[in-house]
């Protein structure tokens, strides 16, 4: 799960806007140079690399405000 902040009494979640590890996977070291770099300025093959990345088969659905910007950018880019 993203988390962006957080106390004892609650959690708030959301998306980074940025291409990030992620503690215990692996990121493809075609991503590496993007590490840090907002979703809008990723190439589109990275970014929908990303995507894929983070819906892995062994992944599980946390991250779903990554996922929605994600989308989101890719959404945009279509003709």
């Amino acid at each position: 799960m993203t988390i962006l902040c957080g106390s004892n009494y609650v959690i708030v979640c959301g998306s980074l806007g940025v291409v990030h590890r992620v503690k215990g996977w692996r990121l493809p070291s075609a991503l590496v140079p993007y590490v840090g770099t907002p979703h809008e300025d990723v190439p589109t093959p990275e970014l929908e690399r990303y995507r894929q990345w983070m819906t892995g088969p062994d992944r599980w659905v946390g991250h779903l405000h990554e996922l929605w910007a994600i989308e989101d950018v890719l959404e945009r880019r279509e003709p």
